[in-house]
């Protein structure tokens, strides 16, 4: 082999080991990039802190599952956290894994845990989390979103079997079920959504549901300002509320 040929064999071994290298260390560090990515953005776009206990993936096998996501509380509230989702099953598309927009196909919360307190000088926590969504990702987009990675599809988002207490100050706490949430194609015809824009559209319709069975349960206790039903409807279809 000539030296010209010996080089260029030198530099494609060279860079098949960094190739190499570079695969096996995402591979073994996937987990918890991810999970720093979803407590950063995650953070970013509720406007609270956002905690992850587990996250494992297999690219192998196109599936995932995120454990112990918790979101806490605005100021003004004293529950331990706002929501607790125990499981998020994810299943990817691996024929998109290294393709920007990334497929997913489906991405399943059950059993989640929900606190709604109601307070009637801060209003309800679940509310102000939802409107934090609206002054973040959903008009200017959080600092992290932009340069978080590549975008996202999601074919199938499925929240179900959530229980939801409901705290108030003038009864004792209260167990409910929450409706089931279902969302498809999120970032489809627009070449992706933003991880920041992917958490507010599976966030807030979860947040709306919760909401508006808190209100409706403050309603019921008499607690000043949630007693008029024309003006929770109104901020129902407005998508706001204390």
């Amino acid at each position: 082999m000539s030296k010209t040929g010996k080089t260029i064999a030198g530099v494609c071994v060279a860079l098949a080991a960094i190739i190499g290298f570079g695969i096996y260390w995402l591979a073994n560090n996937l987990d918890g990039i991810v999970a720093g990515a979803i407590e950063k953005v995650g953070s970013e776009v509720t406007g609270v802190p956002v905690r992850v206990s587990a996250v494992s993936i297999s690219l192998k096998e196109g599936t995932g599952e995120i454990r112990g996501l918790t979101i806490g509380n605005p100021d003004g509230f004293s529950s331990d956290h706002a929501l607790r989702l125990n499981s998020i099953r994810i299943v990817l598309d691996t024929s998109t894994i290294t393709s920007d927009p990334v497929r997913i196909k489906q991405i399943s919360v059950d059993g989640s845990e929900l606190v709604a307190e109601v307070s009637v000088g801060s209003g309800i926590n679940l509310a102000k989390i939802n409107d934090n969504l609206k002054t973040g990702a959903d008009g200017s987009e959080p600092s992290s979103g932009e340069s978080a990675g590549p975008k996202l599809v999601i074919d199938q988002f499925d929240f179900t079997n959530a229980a939801m207490t409901v705290k108030t100050p003038v009864s004792q706490d209260k167990s409910q079920k929450l409706g089931d949430v279902h969302v498809r194609n999120i970032g489809e015809g627009s070449g992706g959504a933003t991880p920041a824009q992917v958490g507010v559209q599976l966030l807030r319709p979860v947040l709306q549901e919760a909401v508006k069975a808190a209100r409706k349960e403050a309603g019921n206790l008499g607690i000043e300002g949630y007693k008029e039903g024309a003006v929770d409807k109104l901020k129902d279809k407005l998508g706001i509320g204390k």
